[in-house]
């Protein structure tokens, strides 16, 4: 038995038809499959676990499933610097750091002479950003209790074959589903259209389709851009949920292969991976494009007030905001804006947002701390000054700015 990404609905169906697993019967454990039977033996769901003493089992206990299997085992079969052992993913924990120390991580296990086509920095950027997106997903639609579960790995090879090395990332749950989950506010009864829906931008169980400005914290954006750049970079993206496999390999042009097959699983799972070597040679450039797809269902409104404006020399005396202060915490972005900037642009005074140490912005972060603050300096007539932002952070805002 092997476990790789093609054998996804095999595998499914094969665990949940089975009262016994034993993991020394796969060829090769991935550790997306780790992932998935912990998540199972944590709600105690699932085929009983039994672990050996060959490398499968050996494997799949140092990337920490002996306690879900109910073993303490002290093994030290991973490489340094290429894994990342379970973990969890919990509601009001400080995600946002563990995805820049996992991002850094898997990169410095890349060698040289492994990129390239790609910029060391930029790759780390997008693991960073889709580390982000996944887990943030979990918190804010699971409605699973005990929040998720996340693994990732450098791995030689995967889905693209042995001459590809690639980073793989997964992020388990057991809550309610994609389907049950849209259903709060779209007609969806079809498991299918549940999937293909929810890899659409500006689509969410937060909001009705017809709102494209989303929540104060949610545009429908995240699963978009997690599957445009596996589209973007040649990457592969599964997400499994109510029943239903939703399969992405990406290659880099419009030649995209999309699929769905059945798969059982109860809650949801999301298996991201790229190859290391991906033609990803400016980031910046690739979330533009991402952002000019999700443009088109956006409803622009003629004649609005524009508030944004990145010149400060023009700014005067304005109060300002560090955003460090609270960069990729969205939790800290919302209270931000609720105690101390929408006072101030109530107040008819304009705001300065000083993004000086921010490297990058998710599109969450940024929808987060900017929706509300634009909408109320249009109402207020204010200016929102922008300061020391990059440029891919720059794209960020007036991306948030594009659609609110």
């Amino acid at each position: 038995m092997t476990s790789d990404l093609e054998s996804i609905p095999e595998i499914m169906s094969w665990i949940y038809s089975e009262s016994i697993i034993r993991l020394d019967d796969f060829i090769v454990l991935q550790p997306w499959l780790i992932t998935v039977i912990a998540a199972l033996l944590r709600k105690k769901k699932g085929p009983k676990i039994i672990s050996g003493d060959k490398n499968p089992s050996r494997f799949a206990n140092a990337m920490g499933l002996g306690p879900y299997c109910g073993i303490e085992q002290n093994c030290v079969y991973t490489e340094y610097k290429r894994t990342v052992k379970l973990s969890s993913i919990e509601k009001g924990s400080n995600y946002e750091r563990k995805a820049s120390e996992i991002s850094k991580l898997l990169i410095e296990s890349v060698d040289a002479d492994e990129l390239q086509y790609t910029d060391a920095t930029d790759l780390k950027d997008t693991i960073y950003y889709v580390l982000n997106e996944l887990m943030r997903n979990v918190i804010q639609h699971s409605e699973d209790p005990d929040g998720g579960l996340l693994i990732a790995q450098k791995m030689r090879s995967g889905y693209f074959g042995d001459s590809k090395p690639c980073v793989q990332i997964t992020v388990v749950d057991n809550g309610i589903g994609i389907l049950k989950s849209l259903q709060t506010f779209h007609k969806i009864d079809d498991p299918e259209r549940a999937l293909l829906a929810s890899v659409k931008p500006h689509f969410s169980g937060a909001f009705p389709e017809e709102r494209i400005g989303g929540t104060d914290v949610n545009a429908g954006l995240g699963l978009f851009m997690i599957s445009e750049i596996a589209k973007e970079l040649g990457g592969y993206m599964a997400i499994c949920s109510s029943g239903k496999l939703l399969s992405i390999k990406g290659n880099g042009d419009e030649n995209n292969t999309t699929a769905i097959k059945d798969a059982p699983f109860d809650g949801t799972f999301v298996v991201f991976e790229i190859p290391v070597n991906c033609t990803l040679a400016d980031y910046n450039e690739m979330l533009k494009r991402i952002y000019a797809k999700a443009e088109e269902r956006s409803q622009k409104k003629k004649h609005r007030i524009p508030v944004i404006c990145f010149d400060t020399n023009s700014m005067g005396e304005c109060k300002k905001f560090l955003v460090k202060a609270c960069a990729e915490n969205v939790t800290k972005a919302k209270q931000s804006v609720d105690e101390l900037l929408l006072p101030i642009l109530r107040n008819k005074q304009n705001l300065c947002l000083n993004f000086t140490g921010v490297s990058i912005a998710t599109q969450s972060f940024a929808h987060s701390l900017l929706k509300r603050l634009i909408v109320e300096a249009r109402r207020r007539k204010c200016t929102l000054f922008i300061e020391g932002a990059n440029a891919k952070v720059k794209d960020a805002i007036e991306f948030v700015d594009g659609y609110v």
